[in-house]
């Protein structure tokens, strides 16, 4: 009875040994884990917080810049993008800004007293660009460049700690120059770049006299003078590749100056589409002796506030009169 009573302690405190070692195990299992996942974690805060690029992949259709001074939106509309809705932008200055963002490299954090002074002095100085996809925003950075105290070009990504010393690989010089505030920049030279199918109605307006018209670009072509219809009496193979003629059209010059050289007006021009009306005005141009040019003429987009010139051969086979489109006659 004895031995056996012996026997049975042994066992038992084998058992308690082997289950505390269990605990043991498990202990050391569970502080592993945890290790690794905080250092993980940390590793990327960490790399989150040095990274103030726009993602790569991102399908924005919409950018808002801003400084103490101005606003500037810019809407992709029918994958063309739009300032303010109305005023069709260079494509490729628009991607030469998302270039740049998708490829901002971080340097070094700037800390310190130094760090809090150039985060108070990029939101003063600095452009913030805000982007967003269907109304959300996804991103929003502050950039700044500054050589003359040799801080270069520096960020602020919002939600981050650091205010960052950045690069682009490739690129020289200020950063904050490649996204200016200048809306003439972003304009471009495009005056109309619209394919027919967007097209809802043209209309030129010659004042008095009878060549004032209107097409209207419906399931089936209208052709109205002043106020009349005047569809049959018209060449419809006419009116159909006039409406072509808008796909690709540019200013010679852009400069607020033509609004000094501006002679007589010659039309408005209205073109109606589903984002609305752009009207564009003409006007016959003097040269330095006070004489009409028989090359160029003045336009102006009272929308956009843009000035600028545009040869005569160029808008030739757009500004034409109501009997252009009439049928001949045998």
């Amino acid at each position: 009875m004895i031995e056996f009573s012996w026997e049975f302690h042994a066992t038992n405190e084998n058992f308690k040994r082997m289950k505390k070692a269990y605990y043991i195990v498990a202990l050391v299992i569970l502080m592993s884990v945890g290790l690794i996942y905080y250092f993980s974690q940390s590793k990327n805060t960490a790399e989150d917080q040095f990274d103030v690029a726009l993602s790569a992949d991102v399908q924005l259709d919409q950018i808002k810049l801003n400084n103490l001074t101005d606003t500037l939106n810019f809407t992709l509309l029918n994958n063309d993008w739009y300032l303010e809705n109305h005023v069709q932008v260079s494509s490729g200055k628009i991607n030469q800004m998302f270039d740049i963002l998708k490829s901002l490299v971080v340097i070094n954090p700037l800390t310190g007293p130094k760090g809090g002074e150039l985060k108070k002095s990029i939101a003063k100085k600095g452009v913030e660009v805000t982007a967003y996809v269907k109304g959300r925003k996804v991103y929003r950075l502050l950039l700044m460049s500054d050589f003359e105290d040799l801080t270069g070009n520096i960020a602020f990504r919002e939600g981050h700690q650091y205010v960052v010393k950045v690069s682009v690989p490739g690129a020289q010089g200020a950063l904050q120059d490649k996204i200016p505030m200048d809306r003439q920049y972003w304009q471009g030279k495009s005056l109309f770049s619209l394919p027919m199918d967007q097209i809802n109605k043209v209309k030129i307006d010659w004042g008095e006299g009878n060549e004032s018209f209107e097409i209207i670009n419906k399931e089936e072509l209208q052709f109205i003078v002043n106020g009349e219809d005047r569809t049959k009496q018209s060449n419809l193979h006419t009116l159909n590749y006039y409406l072509y003629e808008f796909g690709n059209v540019e200013l010679q010059e852009k400069n607020k100056a033509f609004e000094e050289k501006k002679g007589s007006l010659m039309c408005i021009l209205s073109l109606e589409t589903a984002r609305g009306v752009r009207e564009v005005e003409f006007y016959k141009i003097l040269n330095d002796k006070g004489e009409e040019d028989k090359k160029y003429m003045v336009v102006y987009i009272p929308k956009a506030n843009v000035w600028g010139s545009v040869k005569y051969l160029t808008m030739s086979p757009i500004l034409k009169k109501a009997s252009f489109f009439q049928k001949k006659t045998e």
